[in-house]
């Protein structure tokens, strides 16, 4: 596994080359006086300096363009090979094009001319200091992911230590939509805390002494953000015992917990604490046990009007009493089986469970799922498929679901399971409505937002935008290529160079 530099502070560490005693103190002043950065090198020659750079860790390289021996951007070059990372500033005397269109490819971060402007030396260390700490930040939350996707529980426990983060707390948030849209409402936290993604959840580590204030910050700002879907939960967890919480344990409250306590509609937020007590309510929860009897004694008496009606009513008690997913699912499946068995549908229970399932799955309403949950069952009891008359609603509905995570990848065969009809019926309404098929129209979809993703954000690694629209990297480059006419590193090329 890549490792980290093994800088602990946030402060860069600097190398000057400069052949001009009076320069060099200059700019070894210019630092020492500046915040977030440590002078660890000084050389009067570009070949001392790439012997020290082979074996020092440098985080900035200052070197004069003009020397004796070895330019500055041939030392650049060369320092470039071995640590790709490094930022580096050229100073020279000459305001040369043909100089800056050499560097270009060196990936140099400023050119400062001489003689030297402090403010605009200030400026220009103030946005490598940002960029370092960002890009810094970066690396450690691939790495962090990477360590929790493995189950390395010393690398995850050294990341976090490294990071100052032990002991931690962490602040974990369910959310089943785009985590883009959380991280962009709270903005403080995304370009400054350590985060990793797990499933349809956001991990967040956070120093003891600033987790109140931290979490406060952003449940505020998610609580203000008109989110869709609007179904999420919060769980602060102070540390388990131990500075670091172990990744089984992690998975396990997502799984065993978090899971359990979806509430339609609802974005709340619990104390590892108030979770559990939620959960030991949820599992004596019995106020609807009658109205399920009932519902039984309707459809086996073949009162099919009365059992709708008492399905209606069940949910408005689950909505009054803000019942989990978890519940439902599991009411809703033994229902299901009542119906099939009352001989009022031509399904087993096993694949219209599956149905049932992969339907209500991140709806954000109890009504929702009420719907969701009544098609179904009329569309197996009345047998006929939708007709002209609901194909403007239909479309609608299978759009809103097919664009609702464009990760999930939903194929048509899926999407005429959920909603009981047939794929050349659904290609017929796709190609009256948009012009297109339905796999086209979902797939030129993707590729728009991800053309909006690189305009907000051109920095973004194309492999986690090709993950975030349930792509592996090859095949959405080549989609993308195809609906674009560019691949998307060179769309996010035209983006830079724009700004």
């Amino acid at each position: 596994m890549n490792q980290l530099p093994q800088n602990k502070t946030e402060n860069l560490r600097v190398m000057i080359v400069e052949d001009e005693p009076p320069m060099l103190r200059f700019l070894s002043r210019l630092l020492s006086q500046t915040e977030g950065f440590e002078v660890v090198s000084q050389c009067t020659g570009a070949e001392e300096a790439l012997a020290l750079l082979k074996t020092a860790d440098a985080d900035l390289l200052i070197s004069d363009i003009r020397m004796s021996g070895m330019s500055g951007l041939q030392l650049a070059e060369e320092a470039r090979g071995f640590s790709p990372h490094m930022h580096i500033i050229i100073v020279t005397g000459y305001k040369s094009f043909e100089y800056a269109k050499t560097a270009v490819p060196l990936n140099i971060d400023a050119f400062i001319t001489k003689p030297i402007d402090r403010n605009e030396f200030q400026e220009v260390l103030s946005q490598i200091r940002e960029t370092f700490r960002k890009n810094r930040l970066l690396r450690v939350r691939a790495l962090l992911e990477q360590a929790f996707a493995h189950n390395d529980q010393a690398q995850f426990t050294q990341l976090l230590s490294h990071q100052g983060l032990s002991p931690c707390q962490v602040l974990l948030i369910y959310y089943p939509g785009d985590h883009s849209l959380l991280l962009a409402s709270a903005k403080r936290a995304r370009d400054s805390l350590l985060y990793l993604r797990y499933q349809d959840a956001l991990l967040f580590f956070l120093q003891e002494g600033s987790a109140e204030e931290m979490i406060r910050y952003i449940t505020v700002k998610f609580s203000r953000e008109p989110l869709k879907p609007a179904t999420g939960i919060c769980v602060h967890m102070a540390s388990p015992g131990e500075p670091v919480p172990a990744i089984e344990s992690l998975r396990d409250i997502y799984r065993n917990q978090v899971l359990k306590m979806v509430i339609p509609g609802s974005f709340v937020c619990y104390t590892s604490l108030m979770l559990k007590a939620q959960l030991d309510r949820t599992a004596l929860y019995t106020k609807d046990s009658s109205l399920c009897q009932e519902i039984e004694a309707s459809l086996f008496s073949r009162k099919r009007e009365t059992a709708w009606q008492q399905l209606e009513q069940l949910f408005s008690l689950w909505k009054k009493d803000r019942m989990p997913l978890s519940h439902l699912r599991r009411r809703i499946h033994s229902l299901a089986a009542l119906w099939a068995k009352s001989g009022t549908l031509s399904a087993d229970p096993f694949s219209l469970n599956e149905q049932i399932d992969e339907g209500i799955s991140g709806l954000d309403s109890y009504e929702e799922i009420l719907a969701c949950l009544t098609r179904i069952l009329q569309a197996y009891s009345d047998g006929g498929e939708a007709s002209g008359n609901r194909e403007p609603e239909l479309f609608d509905r299978i759009k809103a679901l097919a664009l609702k995570d464009l990760s999930r990848n939903y194929s048509l065969q899926e999407i005429c399971g959920i909603f009981q009809v047939s794929q050349p019926y659904v290609r017929k309404i796709f190609l009256k409505y948009t012009g297109e098929t339905y796999n086209d129209f979902i797939s030129g979809e993707k590729i728009r937002h991800a053309v909006r993703l690189l305009e907000d954000n051109p920095q973004i690694p194309i492999k986690d935008l090709a993950a975030s629209l349930g792509y592996e990297q090859f095949y959405f480059s080549t989609v993308f290529k195809k609906n674009m006419g560019v691949t998307p590193s060179q769309y996010r090329q035209s983006v830079l160079d724009r700004t």
